[in-house]
């Protein structure tokens, strides 16, 4: 009958720590140690493709140099400054161009005048 009481107990704790977790949105979470799965596993960074985007990959080595991350816009949006216009416009990179994204010298609005 003692174990039964400890169980009990037991699945009690358990219960109210359970519902004593707090949902958080954004977690970051690494994960380590796992067994090698051969369509997860690449060599090295350089073997991951585009292909890999949106799926879990496993890389193993030594981090030897880190950096900022570097920013490719490929768009950017602005608001005309003439208080009576106040016009919203996209531009985009230029490919052709080395991907500079060109400022806006005029509102491309007819309402500008």
């Amino acid at each position: 009958e003692g174990d039964g009481a400890a169980a009990a107990a037991a699945y009690h704790d358990a219960t109210h720590e359970r519902d004593a977790f707090i949902f958080k949105p954004d977690c970051h979470v690494r994960i380590a140690r796992l067994p090698l799965v051969p369509g997860m596993t690449k060599a090295n960074v350089s073997s991951i493709r585009a292909t890999d985007v949106g799926r879990f990959v496993q890389v193993k080595g030594t981090v030897i140099r880190t950096g900022g991350i570097k920013m490719l816009e490929a768009s950017k949006e602005y608001e005309c400054t003439n208080k009576k216009c106040r016009h919203r416009f996209s531009v985009s990179v230029e490919i052709e161009n080395d991907n500079v994204l060109e400022v806006p010298k005029v509102c491309p609005s007819a309402a500008v005048v």
